[in-house]
């Protein structure tokens, strides 16, 4: 019911429990890595694929539907 930070509690005792060590990894950010994608982006190289689009006042509804279907690419909110 709390969705993946129940996987990460989980992982954490079961690393303290256990001889195995488990990590999450975490991004840095790079600005030579988001220059990089933005380009991308621009030259039509790479698309982003958006599967819905809510108003700001559904923006709980945006997040229930990210909850519970299945969302084949980014969820946005815009505020028009």
């Amino acid at each position: 019911t709390i969705g993946p930070l129940g996987l990460l509690v989980r992982a954490q005792v079961y690393d303290r429990t256990t001889n195995l060590r488990i990590r999450t990894p975490q991004a840095k950010p790079d600005t030579n890595l988001l220059q990089h994608l933005a380009g991308l982006v621009e030259t039509g190289q790479l698309t982003p694929t958006i599967d819905r689009h809510f108003p700001l006042g559904a923006a709980a509804d945006a997040i229930r539907y990210m909850e519970t279907e299945h969302t084949r690419g980014k969820v946005v909110v815009t505020t028009t």
